[in-house]
């Protein structure tokens, strides 16, 4: 998205930032912030990240809102989506969040848990349990709506060849300044 925040928006955002980092994030000496046009109407929101957790604001009438409860293991795609990737040695699970009026809401999740006794079997095997929305489905049916998430959502797209198949995808671009201010 094309946006540009102004210095007064910036004066707006980091005094916001100063009286209530404390009561936004988990570790707010370790807390960044940048901008970035979430709903694509030109007008930039203000992202915080910290250690696993990633939070979007928008200011609103003179009030900071939080669009998103979820904040623990979100990244910003490109497209304003919020996706949360969790992992485990035996499994893998893709959740997605679209901006709603009024907030991100989840939209999907794709699931992937390996069968094979302990966990460790091979990486994206074709018996391997896969879950949409939390119904069974196909590797096919699962493959094929990722795919569908990826070129639709991302933007770009890159499947690589060889014997375990893997999707690559671009976070947005924001650039972030470490939050050195405080209340």
């Amino acid at each position: 998205p094309v946006f540009e925040v102004t210095d007064a928006e910036k004066t707006f955002y980091k005094d916001w930032l100063n009286f209530n980092i404390i009561e936004l994030a988990e570790n707010p000496e370790e807390a960044e912030y940048g901008f970035y046009d979430v709903d694509y109407d030109g007008v930039a929101e203000l992202i915080v990240r910290e250690p696993m957790h990633l939070y979007v604001l928008q200011k609103q009438n003179d009030e900071v809102v939080l669009l998103n409860e979820e904040t623990k293991y979100m990244s910003l795609l490109p497209n304003g989506m919020l996706m949360k990737f969790e992992v485990a040695a035996d499994r893998h699970q893709y959740s997605f969040y679209l901006l709603e009026e009024g907030g991100y809401e989840l939209c999907r999740t794709l699931s992937r848990r390996d069968t094979v006794e302990g966990g460790y079997g091979k990486f994206y095997a074709e018996e391997d349990e896969r879950l949409i929305d939390g119904v069974s489905v196909s590797k096919d049916e699962w493959d094929e709506l990722l795919y569908d998430i990826l070129l639709r959502y991302w933007g770009r797209y890159e499947k690589d060849s060889g014997e375990i198949e893997t999707y690559q995808y671009y976070l947005a671009e924001v650039e972030f300044t470490k939050f050195m201010g405080g209340a």
